[in-house]
């Protein structure tokens, strides 16, 4: 199943002072060495008897490019970011856009990523409420709608540096913030550093309520040194424009781009219009997980918080 190239109207091309800067961060400095290690990787994947018989060629590239051409490393992530799918079923199967599941999500969150990247060559994903009341909040649901959103982008054609993450805080309540860390935030933590090629290079937290800049004052001293680094919450809203700039934002931020829940509507469309590649995306698992891969995808339920953050690693 191709993907569609109705994402190239959400996410615009690097200009070409990004692109040197982009090819420079991921250890990309021609196009023979792009295609040297692509003919590599799919050499491999063909003697890997345990792998699907039909991988987007879009995903290994963009995982090579992710791991900044470490061979050993590209491998080692692809075969984690398959095994993810077969062993966590509750984030990578049944992802109809059409289900009840996912369409309450879509109604209940705003998730966009910004057209334009920054001038280092990074894209800025938004996340906000839509609805504030907490029982319609299903953590489960949005996160496989977040990675259904994020499989779009690493299977998008324009090449990028890395992620920055925008998350606004406003209307958050306890239960909220009891739903992100139950019994399902060891497993995205595990997911997103072991199976997920991420380059999460900044989290900016605006309207933050009191409980969630309390607690992450009590979590941010346990975290890796690199991630306590990436961490920036504003008491102002209006510092994210100052440092991103009126063009990378939406308007209800004080951008030029239009509202966030309409910029939201425009990816849940794409994700609808994908409906059949998500689907086609659901046999795309490795059929037996080695015994190695099983154990670092796995998730303890004493890992606890602080094990959870240390190992999401930021490059």
């Amino acid at each position: 199943m191709v993907m569609k190239n109705s994402l190239n109207t959400l996410l615009n091309a690097p200009t070409c002072a990004q692109l040197r800067t982009i090819r420079r961060n991921i250890n990309e400095e021609c196009e023979d060495k792009l295609r040297h290690n692509e003919r590599h990787m799919q050499q491999w994947i063909s003697y890997q008897r345990h792998f699907p018989q039909k991988i987007d060629a879009k995903l290994v590239r963009n995982v090579l490019r992710a791991n900044k051409h470490v061979l050993d490393r590209t491998k080692r992530k692809l075969e984690q970011q398959l095994a993810a799918r077969h062993i966590y079923p509750e984030f990578f199967q049944n992802r109809s856009p059409f289900s009840q599941e996912i369409e309450r999500a879509m109604s209940v969150v705003n998730i966009a990523y910004m057209p334009s990247m920054t001038q280092n060559g990074e894209r800025i994903a938004v996340f906000s409420l839509n609805r504030f009341e907490a029982a319609q909040f299903n953590s489960v649901h949005v996160i496989k709608l977040v990675l259904m959103i994020f499989d779009l982008v690493l299977s998008s054609e324009h090449i990028y540096a890395g992620d920055i993450a925008i998350f606004d805080g406003a209307h958050f309540s306890a239960a909220h913030v009891a739903q992100y860390l139950g019994p399902h935030f060891n497993t995205i933590m595990t997911i997103l550093k072991e199976a997920y090629s991420i380059r999460l290079k900044e989290i900016h937290v605006i309207n933050a309520p009191s409980l969630l800049v309390h607690m992450l004052a009590i979590i941010k001293p346990l975290l890796h040194p690199s991630l306590r680094r990436s961490i920036h919450i504003h008491e102002n809203p209006s510092q994210i424009l100052e440092i991103f700039g009126a063009q990378n934002l939406p308007s209800n931020y004080g951008g030029q781009l239009r509202t966030l829940r309409k910029m939201a509507t425009d990816w849940y469309d794409a994700v609808s219009r994908h409906a059949d590649w998500f689907q086609a995306q659901e046999s795309v698992q490795i059929s037996a997980v080695p015994q190695k891969t099983r154990s670092q995808l796995h998730s303890p339920d004493q890992m606890g918080l602080e094990g959870s953050f240390r190992q999401l690693n930021i490059d």
